[in-house]
């Protein structure tokens, strides 16, 4: 079964046929989506040769002239098969990251960016001469400005009604029936 990113990129090939290759299938351009479809592609674990051989297509795409964009499309769709014969291929890059690795990688980000890099951060501090002792004054004046502050709440009551409402409602001498 093909991945799913197989399935999404054949979908706009198709749309990009129906609207005469005019790269208006997707915003930006089939460039513009060259890299996230490879981010796609590869968590999903796609071959790496045949998502390097689409994301060139994708990438050569826009400043070709109609005929050319439609055997690029070809070429596209059949490197999604798996048939790659023909295709001038790039080499995978031996430093490009499995999709797991990729995927670990984005956990440690978002770790990080949630819970804070604290080891960066104290160095940080260390080199413009912040210690620790200086925090415990911070969190002092924090302190007190959660506490809420002394006033007085007034009781003021409704406001006054304006000119319309006072004014008694135009009664009628019947009723609709």
């Amino acid at each position: 079964m093909a991945a799913p990113a197989f399935e999404r990129l054949q979908k706009i090939l198709d749309l990009e046929e129906k609207q005469a290759w005019r790269n208006r299938a997707v915003v930006g351009g089939m460039q513009a989506m060259a890299e996230r479809w490879r981010d796609d592609a590869r968590k999903e674990n796609a071959d790496p040769q045949i998502v390097a051989a689409v994301v060139q297509l994708m990438n050569q795409y826009e400043p070709l002239e109609i005929e050319a964009r439609q055997q690029c499309v070809n070429n596209m769709r059949r490197a999604l098969t798996g048939d790659l014969s023909g295709l001038a291929l790039p080499a995978p890059a031996a430093d490009e990251p499995t999709a797991e690795e990729a995927e670990a990688d984005e956990q440690l980000a978002a770790d990080d960016a949630e819970n804070g890099d604290f080891e960066e951060m104290e160095s940080s501090f260390a080199e413009v001469g912040v210690t620790n002792g200086d925090f415990a004054e911070v969190e002092a004046l924090a302190d007190e400005a959660d506490e809420p502050a002394d006033f007085e709440i007034l009781d003021i009551g409704p406001p006054e009604p304006t000119d319309k409402a006072k004014r008694p409602a135009a009664r009628t001498s019947e009723w609709p029936k």
